[in-house]
């Protein structure tokens, strides 16, 4: 929702599209989708200040952003050589075939390192979730809480579109899922990233082997996020009118 999947992706099709790197590179495509996503989220915040932090303003510029990262992205495609659009093409699907340990030990390594950070702030995200001035007579330091989580999400989000491509709702379906599972209030954070590794093995089973032609992984999370999405969405009008 903020641009920053595409921010990455963005810079990534960039290198592939005009820079000749294979989408397998262990190095080059992590390092330029980290520099992507990082540069968008920065946008993000310097487009919002002076907006007091609101979530939804913050939102809706995350969506012009992604729009016109969109965009860009689409405009190298059509520009690209054939071969490498193709190439290009098949992995913003998102896509986890042909993936080995290249591309599997940066991700755990970042992965481990970005947790260890953030998991002692865990504690801090349902405070944050009731409003700055709520979170702030806790006693959270809103300001820092919320550059440390902005950080890690950046670093994870960039090194999962650098492994795998955009994999599409799994952000949005997996921590809905985790709530209904645990029957919590908010979303916890460890049940939401088992969720998302479990939807998209499960996703990829059913890309490969159930399904008569092979589809990447993005194509089924696609086909099974927007319908729960809007599920979610429908049901907690229902909620809210009742």
């Amino acid at each position: 929702m903020l641009g920053i999947t595409m921010g990455a992706a963005a810079a990534a099709v960039i290198a592939i599209g005009y820079g000749s790197v294979g989408t397998n590179s262990p190095v080059l495509i992590p390092a330029v989708a980290i520099m992507g996503g990082a540069l968008t989220a920065a946008l993000i915040l310097l487009l919002a200040r002076g907006t007091g932090g609101q979530t939804y303003r913050m939102v809706l510029i995350g969506i012009g952003v992604n729009s016109m990262l969109g965009s860009v992205v689409s405009f190298i495609l059509v520009n690209a050589a054939s071969d490498t659009a193709a190439m290009a093409t098949l992995w913003l699907t998102g896509s986890v075939n042909g993936r080995g340990m290249a591309q599997f030990v940066p991700v755990m390594v970042v992965l481990l390192v970005v947790c260890l950070l953030v998991l002692p702030t865990a504690r801090d995200l349902s405070p944050l979730q009731l409003g700055e001035s709520s979170a702030s007579s806790l006693g959270v330091d809103v300001s820092r809480r919320r550059l440390l989580l902005l950080v890690a999400a950046v670093v994870l989000t960039a090194v999962a579109v650098a492994a795998a491509g955009p994999v599409a709702f799994v952000a949005f379906v997996a921590p809905q899922l985790a709530v209904r599972l645990q029957a919590t209030a908010h979303p916890p954070l460890v049940g939401s990233a088992v969720c998302g590794g479990v939807l998209v093995l499960v996703a990829d089973l059913v890309a490969r082997v159930l399904l008569p032609w092979e589809l990447p992984v993005g194509v089924v999370t696609a086909a099974i996020g927007g319908p729960f999405l809007l599920y979610v969405l429908v049901t907690r009008r229902r909620r809210t009118t009742l």
